[in-house]
C-alpha cells in the first residue's frame, strides 16, 4: 500500500531535528577530493523523510547534468538549494539558469569545491554564481582540519548515521535546546503569526584562525578560472531579525558576520581581479523574514523566488 505523500509545510522543515539530520547524512557519500557527495540519482518523493522532496544527479550534486555548460554555480546549501519541493530552488526557476549553469554546491570546503570543478566540470569557465554565506569560514575550517588530521569530516565531526545514535543524540538535543533557551541564545521571533527561530552563535567563527586564510585562497584560485564571476552574499535569517529586534547577542553574531564578510571583499587579491562583481545584499532591503523557514535556516519557496529574481537581473 503507498504511502500519502503529504503537503509541502515550511514548519516542518527542520534538520536539527536528529530524526531528519540522520536521513540527511545517509545521503552523504564521503570522498578524499569532494569532501562528500550526495548519494547520486537519489529521488526522493516523500516529504515525510526530510520534510521537502529532493532529488540528485548522476554526479552526485543538485540540479541539471549539463557538466559541459558554460557557467557554475558554487556556494553550500544556499547555493545548492535545500529546504524546498524539487523544482522551487531558486535555480530551478527558469530554464536559463538549470539548464546553462552546472551546480557544484555542497557545503564544504573551497578547496573541496576546486577539486570538483577539476573532476566533473568540462565547460569553459564563462560565468560563475558564487553565494556567500557566513557559514563558508567554518565548514571550511571543519575539512580543512579534517584533512590535516587524516580524516574524514563524518569521523572529525563524530557525525554518525545509525538508529542507535537516536538513543542519545535525540536527548542531547532537547537537553541543548532547553540550555540554549535558558541561556538566551536560542531566541523565537513572531512575524505575520508565524514564530521564528534564531541561533545567536550560528556559524559564529574566528577570522584571526588560519584557515580562514586558506579559503581565501582558495576561493581567489576558483575566482582567477571564471571570465566573470557574481559574488552574492546572501542574508540569513539571524541578519533579518536582527533588523528587527534588539538583542544583544545577535548584535555581536551579526558584528562577527560583517567582520568575517569583509575579511573576502577587503581582499587586496580579489579587489585587484577585474572580473569580479561583489553584490551585498545585507544592504538591500529584498528579503523578508517570511522568505525563510521558520524552523531552519535556509530560505522558503519565497526566499528562492526572491534571489532568482535578484540573479536574473545580472545574468
Amino acid at each position: 500500500m503507498f504511502k500519502k505523500n503529504k503537503e509541502y509545510s515550511q514548519l516542518k522543515v527542520n534538520l536539527s531535528n536528529p530524526f531528519k539530520g540522520r536521513r540527511w547524512l545517509n545521503l552523504l557519500k564521503v570522498d578524499n577530493k569532494l569532501g562528500f557527495f550526495l548519494t547520486p540519482n537519489v529521488n526522493i518523493r516523500l516529504r515525510s523523510i526530510l520534510g521537502f522532496t529532493f532529488k540528485s544527479n548522476k554526479y552526485g550534486f543538485h540540479g541539471s547534468e549539463c557538466h559541459n555548460a558554460n557557467n557554475v554555480i558554487l556556494g553550500t546549501s544556499f547555493g545548492m538549494g535545500f529546504g524546498v519541493d524539487e523544482g522551487k530552488n531558486w535555480f530551478q526557476l527558469e530554464q536559463k539558469i538549470e539548464q546553462n549553469y552546472f551546480n557544484l554546491s555542497l557545503p564544504v570546503s573551497p578547496k573541496n569545491h576546486l577539486n570538483a570543478l577539476d573532476k566533473e566540470y568540462s565547460g569553459n569557465y564563462s560565468t560563475l554564481i558564487y553565494l556567500y554565506h557566513p557559514n563558508v569560514w567554518k565548514i571550511a575550517s571543519g575539512f580543512y582540519k579534517a584533512e590535516f588530521v587524516k580524516q574524514d569530516i563524518f569521523e572529525y565531526l563524530g557525525w554518525k548515521k545509525s538508529k542507535f545514535t537516536l538513543l542519545y543524540s535525540l536527548p542531547k538535543w532537547i537537553l541543548k535546546s532547553l540550555y540554549m533557551r535558558i541561556k538566551g541564545i536560542h531566541i523565537k521571533h513572531k512575524y505575520k503569526e508565524i514564530v521564528y527561530s534564531a541561533n545567536c552563535h550560528y556559524n559564529l567563527y574566528d577570522k584571526n584562525k588560519p584557515e580562514l586564510q586558506r579559503s581565501l585562497n582558495d576561493l581567489i584560485k576558483i575566482f582567477s578560472r571564471f571570465q566573470r564571476v557574481y559574488v552574492f552574499r546572501i542574508p540569513i535569517k539571524e541578519q533579518i531579525i536582527n533588523n528587527r529586534i534588539n538583542n544583544k547577542k545577535l548584535k555581536e553574531l551579526n558584528q562577527n558576520y560583517d567582520e568575517c564578510w569583509e575579511s573576502l571583499e577587503n581582499c587586496k587579491e580579489i579587489q585587484s581581479m577585474g572580473n569580479i562583481d561583489i553584490i551585498d545584499l545585507c544592504k538591500s532591503a529584498d528579503f523578508n523574514l517570511d522568505d525563510y523557514l521558520s524552523n531552519d535556516t535556509h530560505w522558503s519557496p519565497s526566499g528562492n523566488q526572491v534571489f532568482f529574481n535578484i540573479v536574473s537581473k545580472y545574468i
